[in-house]
């Protein structure tokens, strides 16, 4: 969003999304994020959009398009009785990926469920900066479990450091995090951080992204705390991001900071995508400048 110079009006439609999700009773502002950057993504700039509008629910328009939309979608998902099809084309991952974890924060009730992420070392664990950087607290909490299970599933502490430019850029969105977890994980090998530039110098058409991450999985946006791989195929790339169609998998809300995998480096972490989990999803590169810079203050980058 920020880097088609739409700050305002994306973020706009973030309150907007953030409102009604806490009328639903949840508190997910990744679920919100999500929606608000496929929305303001889908739609043509509106020029009349003034860059100095406050940032509130009081100044949510009644008429905007994501209010409209996200109402109806989030009713039906609430009264669905029976099992929605699944949208991203994924499999219960099991084993195959213990690297990949669940980050849960405190809003207020305790340990919950927020976004994914990627063991990167003994003590670090790396996600997006839109599901930390503004946490009512830096200490989290992260489960590797292969379905997490509240109150039985184990949870390690660690404090959570966003990308101090996350925002701040037109060009870079800087939507990365660092977890360094208090103690080390044992018996787990890390995944790969990529080399410098390794995606701009690799042939990426016919490349397949294996996606893990603990996101809903159906239109029935239920969590079920179960870890979860898929594949998509490349679209495009930009100096910061990557695009993966969702096919023949994809991803959904709650796989946000989850990785991008070309076989076990993690060569980006997922930042958004549309309402229906469709289509196509947006990635931040981890091969950059800018995110190996922010990276290397934290874990040794090849």
């Amino acid at each position: 969003m920020l880097a088609l110079d739409r700050d305002a009006e994306a973020m706009t439609e973030f309150a907007a999304a953030e409102w009604l999700f806490e009328r639903l009773g949840s508190q997910s502002r990744v679920a919100a994020a999500w929606l608000a950057q496929g929305d303001v993504y889908a739609r043509p700039r509106d020029s009349r959009t003034s860059v100095s509008k406050p940032i509130s629910t009081q100044h949510i328009e009644r008429r905007s398009p994501l209010m409209k939309r996200i109402v109806l979608a989030a009713t039906a998902a609430l009264v669905l009785a029976a099992p929605a099809f699944a949208v991203t084309g994924g499999t219960p991952d099991g084993g195959a990926h213990p690297a990949v974890g669940l980050l849960l924060a405190d809003r207020g009730n305790g340990p919950e469920p927020e976004c994914s992420g990627s063991l990167v070392s003994a003590t670090v664990f790396v996600t997006a900066a839109h599901c930390t950087a503004q946490l009512p607290s830096a200490r989290v909490w992260v489960s590797f479990d292969s379905q997490y299970a509240a109150g039985t599933s184990r949870l390690l502490t660690g404090t959570a450091h966003s990308d101090p430019q996350f925002g701040s850029s037109r060009s870079d969105s800087h939507d990365v995090a660092a977890v360094v977890l208090d103690a080390s994980v044992v018996g787990t090998t890390p995944l790969a951080l990529p080399q410098a530039g390794s995606l701009d110098k690799t042939s990426l058409r016919s490349q397949s992204f294996t996606n893990v991450g603990y996101g809903y999985f159906d239109r029935a946006f239920a969590f079920d705390g179960v870890r979860r791989v898929s594949s998509s195929s490349f679209t495009n790339l930009d100096a910061t991001n990557v695009r993966l169609a969702e096919n023949p998998g994809g991803v959904c809300f709650g796989d946000s900071g989850g990785p991008r995998l070309l076989g076990s480096t993690v060569v980006a972490v997922t930042t958004s995508g549309n309402k229906n989990c469709t289509g196509q999803s947006l990635s931040y590169r981890l091969d950059t400048p800018s995110a190996r810079a922010f990276l290397s203050l934290f874990v040794a980058v090849p």
